[in-house]
């Protein structure tokens, strides 16, 4: 708990000033009385996690405060403002075409993630004024950031045209996150108490009974393995308050999230509470539509049996959605808002609040604008209870409006529950939740950068990791899928146990297809090219097999910049292995491979940029296919496949610790799941060899031919001609200076 006594203003951030130290302080001192008279509501175990969760919390913001970051320094742009939309946040669009190309390197230096705080200052003389706000993202020419409704509202007339400035900051965040658990009585009163009972062991789990015979829900499905349809069971019994399936990439887990989803829509049980189905991004949540609608009956989808609260996103669905008939029907589903449902009557309304949300504060509280917003409401919470699903990326704002409409669900189902950490989430989730929580992910695969005080205090842990953790792996809560399901037969071959990290024994047997890849590789691969860089499901490129002119030299990493000093995470580049992944995009484009079904994910910005000039230089004709190819980052691949999947490592990715090297495993594991024909991995053999676990190693044989794969060196993919090298790297030294 917060300690106000012992504070002193003196130690506090620069920023703030003694006067707003003294407000600040009795602040905190409110929150602790409150907390004080109310504690004793809920168990010791659940006031401890919060208590904990605060001071994390609280560490964090000390920890973002590194005097070498521009912290409280403005950048010097003029951002224009082309956009304002007021729903329960604001959301502000700046534009950056008018930023130099210099201007545009400092901001991506400066590494934004969403919710990063940043501040807004409008470029006026004498105009003092300051917004706080949370980024959200940064796509073509737009930079949107949200923002408190009111902190913007003064500005809600003109803000338009208008140019702003930025920089880093910590308080809007610290403004929301240091209330998150004020009001303890708050949890007792939530719909998913007694699952946040049963989550922290404070009540033992009721008796659910039986799980259902999934034979009699789909019996035509015996290409299921046995951990695939215990889990699925077990879902489907509703009276387990709380389950969770864990997976890695591969192991099938959306497939049978599906599944779950076509079960869920044919059963008469709550018909009239839907269930939320959340995903983290909007690429991850269409593909979980599209593989839902390929599965249930026509008859069902007839009806529209679900929602999509998100803004129909072109770009999220080009790669997602493959049925142009499902993209249609998430077209038809999307509602950012719900104007196109209102009759006359609520279209008057609507636009009377309108005009009162623009006068006043007063106005906007008065009791006549609370009696309009509950008539719109009410409309909009007869239209969603009609629906069976209800699809929607994780957004705290979003299900609290849920929540002040009258939503309820009968369950929240969550897919990459791996992102969903439990301080800033679980009570979100619980506070709409009648019945169940199905949670879908590997938290192995991902991993948020904390500070070492932070770490003492087991912070920041996902949902799903608490939950194995706290629960015995053959508990009633966790169920660990052990298939390797993937789209290419010669990988998922290869058996489980070589990488998916499981701390059970994984069963041997398999049910494995037997298909011959010659038979499902693209038909417009040229017959008469029997290049086996092209046909060859695994390629790995040993950097260490020097041929020709290729030297040890080229493939040494190049520091270029620390792109976040709080974590110190700094950025590198190489031009031999950008060289080699240029050369192979190539020869897959000239052999017929569609570029959009080529992912190369970015792992470092400036090791991309280079990729991106060696491209243009070769082959300017296809450098827009390039482009695209490149400019993907790996969370935003989750559920789609590709044909190739590329993967150089650089040497500075490579750790020294049992841990490190499973997560690095693990990557590879996603990376492997996502290619149906062609997996191909640059590095040096000798990092898979010499390490501290013996898994490496075994994967290392997976690329030997009696294995299905093939090892090459760089000599094999680019005959370099003498001096060829140092003439593309210096004319792509040349392209990055104009660039800047």
């Amino acid at each position: 708990m917060f300690n106000v006594c012992k504070t002193n203003y003196r130690n506090f951030p620069s920023s703030l000033t003694k006067l707003r130290f003294l407000h600040y302080s009795r602040y905190l001192k409110n929150i602790n009385e409150l907390k004080e008279s109310t504690s004793n509501l809920i168990p010791n175990e659940i006031e401890q996690n919060l208590q904990r969760w605060e001071k994390g919390i609280k560490l964090g913001f000390d920890f973002s405060e590194n005097p070498n970051q521009l912290q409280n320094q403005w950048m010097g742009l003029s951002l224009e403002c082309v956009d304002f939309k007021q729903l329960s946040s604001a959301f502000i669009t700046l534009s950056t075409k008018n930023l130099s190309k210099s201007q545009l390197s400092s901001l991506r230096l400066l590494n934004l993630n969403a919710g990063r705080n940043l501040d807004l200052k409008i470029m006026e003389p004498n105009n003092d004024t300051i917004i706080e706000c949370a980024f959200l993202f940064l796509s073509g020419y737009n930079l949107v950031v949200k923002t408190n409704i009111f902190d913007a509202s003064n500005l809600r007339g003109n803000i338009k045209g208008k140019c702003f400035d930025i920089r880093l900051s910590h308080n809007y965040s610290l403004k929301k996150a240091i209330n998150l658990f004020a009001n303890r009585e708050e949890f007792t009163k939530y719909k998913g108490y007694d699952a946040m009972l049963y989550a922290f062991k404070c009540k033992k789990m009721p008796n659910f009974g039986d799980d259902p015979d999934i034979n009699k829900f789909m019996p035509l499905y015996k290409n299921y393995d046995s951990s695939q349809l215990t889990a699925l069971s077990a879902l489907l019994n509703k009276n387990r308050p709380i389950a969770a399936v864990h997976g890695a990439a591969g192991t099938g887990k959306t497939l049978l999230l599906a599944q779950y989803l076509d079960i869920l829509s044919k059963s008469d049980e709550s018909k009239d509470m839907p269930i939320a189905v959340i995903s983290p991004s909007t690429t991850s949540l269409y593909r979980l539509i599209d593989l839902y609608c390929s599965i249930a009956s026509k008859e069902i989808l007839k009806e529209i049996p679900f929602i999509s609260m998100i803004e129909f996103n072109v770009a999220g669905s080009y790669f997602s959605i493959k049925n142009q008939n499902v993209l249609q029907l998430v077209k038809m589903a999307s509602f950012h808002n719900f104007q196109r449902i209102y009759d006359e009557g609520t279209l008057r309304i609507s636009e009377e609040l309108r005009v009162l949300s623009n006068q006043s504060r007063n106005q906007r509280n008065s009791s006549l604008t609370q009696q309009m917003k509950g008539l719109i409401y009410e409309e909009i919470s007869k239209f969603i209870k009609k629906r069976r699903f209800v699809f929607l990326t994780f957004s705290v704002s979003r299900l609290q409006l849920l929540e002040q409409i009258g939503v309820k669900f009968s369950g929240v189902i969550v897919d990459n529950a791996e992102r969903l950490n439990e301080q800033e989430n679980w009570h979100v989730i619980l506070k709409t939740v009648f019945t169940f929580v199905r949670l879908f992910g590997d938290y192995c695969r991902y991993s948020k950068k904390i500070s070492n005080e932070q770490s003492k205090l087991d912070y920041n842990k996902t949902l799903l990791q608490r939950l194995d953790e706290d629960f015995d792996v053959d508990s009633n809560v966790n169920f660990h899928l052990n298939r390797q399901y993937t789209s290419n037969p010669a990988i998922r071959a290869w058996g489980d146990s070589v990488f998916y990290k499981e701390r059970k024994t994984i069963p041997a047997t398999k049910f494995v297809e037997n298909m011959n890849l010659n038979e499902i590789l693209k038909p417009n691969i040229k017959k008469n090219n029997t290049l086996k860089l092209v046909t060859e499901p695994l390629v790995l490129v040993d950097i260490s097999r020097l041929e020709g002119e290729w030297k040890e030299s080229m493939f040494e990493p190049e520091k270029v910049a620390s792109t976040n000093v709080q974590y110190n995470y700094e950025g590198y580049r190489n031009w031999g292995m950008a060289l080699i992944t240029a050369q192979h995009i190539n020869l897959l484009i000239q052999n017929g491979i569609d570029p959009e079904e080529i992912a190369c994910p970015l792992s470092s910005f400036y090791h991309h940029l280079i990729l991106e000039k060696i491209f243009g230089i070769l082959w300017p004709h296809n450098l827009s296919k390039s482009k695209r190819i490149c400019s993907r980052v790996p969370r935003m691949l989750s559920g789609l496949h590709f044909s190739v999947y590329i993967r150089a490592f650089l040497d500075n990715e490579f750790a020294s610790t049992e841990n490190d090297y499973l997560k690095l495993l693990t990557n590879w594991n996603f990376g492997l799941s996502k290619a149906k024909y062609q997996f191909m991995l640059i590095c040096d053999s000798n990092n898979l060899k010499n390490n501290c676990i013996p898994k490496m190693e075994e994967m290392l044989e997976c690329f030997q031919s009696t294995r299905g794969g093939i090892i090459v060196g760089p000599n094999d993919i680019f005959p370099l001609k003498n001096g060829q090298f140092e003439e593309i790297k210096n004319l792509a030294k040349k392209r990055l200076r104009e660039f800047k």
